[in-house]
Formats: C-alpha cells, sequence, structure tokens
C-alpha cells in the first residue's frame, strides 16, 4: 500500500511519519515537501542515518502542488496548513486552494484524511460548555476562516469522495514550535497571563492525535454519520494550568500576573506594525490574538471516539515534562 503524507516537516506531520515508519504498515510513504534537505536533517536528528527505504521525496509545496511524480496511493493524510500568514489572502490561498489543488490530482478512490482545526468551529458559544459537530461555526481568525471555507469547499465540490476532516484543538508535544514561547516564559520569575478571568481549552497530546489518525485510517468511512470530527482531550484545561505545569515541568517557581485584554490588544497592533516581531510571536499579531478573548476553547470528542474506538491516553502534566524535556534536549531551552 502507499500513502502520501502532506506537512511531513511540521509539527503533527513529523511525528505522524515517525509512527507510519515504526508502524511499517505502508509500502511506500510519498513526502511532498518544499526542502528535501530539512526533511533529511530532521530525519537524520530521529536516529535514520538515510532516508529509509519506505520514504519516497518529490519537490513541491501548496498551494501549487505538483503531484504528477507521485504514483496512484490508497491512502492519504493532509496536514500541510499555514498557520501563521501575514493576510487572509495568503491563509485562503494555502488552506482552501492549496487544498482543492491536491484532491484534484488525486485518485478518486484515495481515501483523504484532512487535518482542519478546532479554530475553524470557534469558541464555545454563549451558554455552551462544549462545543459539539452540529452547533454554529463562527471562526475568530483568519486561520479558523480559511479552516472553515476549505470544509465547505469539500462538502460542495468533492461529496463523492471519501474524505475526512479532523478538528484538533491545541496540540502539545514534542517537536511542536509553537508552545516554546510558553516553555520560555514559565523559566522565568514572573509570569504574564492574558485577562483576569480563567480561560478553558481543549487541547491534544501530538501523540493522542498520530494515534487518531491511524485508528481513522483502520476504519471504514463509508456509513460514517458525519464527514467531519472534533478531537481532543477528555478534559478542558485553563490558562493558568498551561504556565504551571509548563514551570513545574522545568522545576521552576514564579508569579503569574493577569495582563488586561485592552494592553495586549495594544501590544499586537504594535506587532503587527514591525515585521520581525510579528514573526517571532505570530501569536500576539492583532489577527491571532483573537483567540485570546474568548473564555471557552472547549469541543467534546466523544463522537470520534465512538465511531473509531479511540481514547485518548497522555497525562498533561507528563505530557508537558516531556516537551520540556524535548525542548532542553534540543537545546531550545
Amino acid at each position: 500500500m502507499r500513502l502520501l503524507l502532506t506537512g511531513s516537516t511540521g509539527f503533527v506531520g513529523r511525528n505522524l511519519l515517525l509512527r507510519l515508519l515504526q508502524a511499517k504498515k505502508y509500502d511506500e510513504i510519498w513526502l511532498p515537501v518544499r526542502s528535501p534537505e530539512k526533511l533529511r536533517e530532521q530525519l537524520v536528528g530521529e536516529g535514520y542515518l538515510d532516508l529509509p527505504s519506505s520514504v519516497k521525496v518529490v519537490k513541491t509545496e501548496a498551494p501549487d502542488w505538483d503531484l504528477s511524480q507521485i504514483p496512484s496511493v490508497e491512502d492519504v493524510v493532509h496536514a500541510a496548513a499555514t498557520l501563521s500568514g501575514t493576510n487572509r489572502e495568503e491563509y485562503f490561498k494555502v488552506n482552501k486552494d492549496g487544498t482543492r489543488r491536491l484532491l484534484e490530482q488525486l485518485p478518486r478512490s484515495a481515501r483523504i484524511l484532512i487535518l482542519s482545526s478546532l479554530a475553524a468551529a470557534g469558541p464555545c458559544p454563549r451558554g455552551v460548555q462544549q462545543r459539539e459537530e452540529s452547533h454554529e461555526s463562527f471562526p475568530v481568525t483568519w486561520y479558523g476562516e480559511s479552516k472553515l471555507a476549505m470544509e465547505e469547499m469539500l462538502a460542495k465540490d468533492f461529496a463523492d469522495r471519501p474524505y475526512l476532516c479532523l478538528r484538533p484543538p491545541m496540540v502539545l508535544g514534542p517537536r511542536d514550535q509553537a508552545s516554546l514561547p510558553l516553555f520560555k516564559m514559565a523559566k522565568q520569575p514572573l509570569r504574564f497571563k492574558p485577562g483576569f478571568r480563567i480561560k478553558r481549552y481543549s487541547y491534544i497530546a501530538v501523540g493522542d492525535l498520530v494515534s487518531a489518525i491511524l485508528s481513522a485510517l483502520k476504519k471504514d468511512w463509508s456509513a460514517l454519520p458525519q464527514r467531519i470530527f472534533f478531537v481532543g482531550s477528555d478534559e478542558p484545561v485553563t490558562d493558568a494550568d498551561l504556565i504551571n505545569e509548563s514551570a513545574r515541568a522545568l522545576n521552576k517557581t514564579g508569579l503569574t500576573l493577569s495582563i488586561p485584554h485592552p494592553i495586549i490588544w495594544g501590544v499586537s497592533r504594535v506587532v503587527d506594525q514591525v515585521p520581525a516581531w510579528r514573526k517571532a510571536i505570530p501569536n500576539l499579531s492583532a489577527d491571532r490574538a483573537r483567540e485570546i478573548w474568548p473564555q471557552s476553547w472547549v469541543a467534546s470528542a466523544e463522537p470520534f471516539k465512538k465511531n473509531f474506538d479511540w481514547t485518548p491516553t497522555q497525562n498533561f502534566s507528563d505530557l508537558l515534562k516531556e516537551t520540556g524535556d524535548w525542548y532542553r534536549a534540543s537545546r531550545q531551552l
């Protein structure tokens, strides 16, 4: 069997590739990547002296995917996406139009698992403890809007194709770069939390997300009641939990101060004006800062768990310790 995996040098794709190589289910794993050199460097860092024989590399990238060198594949995992674009058009060009371009070149029989995001749905509606797939979507960022537009495009133009969308929440674990600023802050004696009220979040360990993807690939999708599923932890965490457990993972203590939302909004406007700052702290751009205001980003993964016989297994404290250990081992902390 052959599998095509996009985003193999990114956070989730990289972890998934390593699990696929261990499982040895696929005879060939085709990897369309922007930089074959980066892929090789990452695999060397994981202990592979050379590309495994099952790995086939093609140099191409979103949104202008060129799959002409790739033979017919049975399974596809589309994990590539833009997470921190500089404008709304960039998000849509990669996340929506790039997905269309990819699917147009794939065999009609290929099963296609696409990583969307909780951001496509948005935070919990007022009065709702946790989101379900039936709730109306109202994304608050360009990233979320582009992911929702991608889902709507799939439903409209590829309804006859065997595809599945997973909507993970915040993903944590080794090899992640998005949570590195959190750990750097947790090292300091003084930390900062946005807003005075406690905020609640669903999360998922990257290892659990990988196992969810593999569980989905084992199942027949033809009788599923829906095409889109939330996937995440059983219990939400708070913003204070994220800060405190990150500090505990590093054996650090300190004081956490709450920063009023208007100050964060002002900082985000300044960040937008300085390209170097926007690149260094993309989550504080004026657009992505909109994810900070809501009190609850919690979604139920019960339908996915029921349909795919899957359960998240990683403990939150252990997850952050493993992540902190990886940052230190890779000399990023």
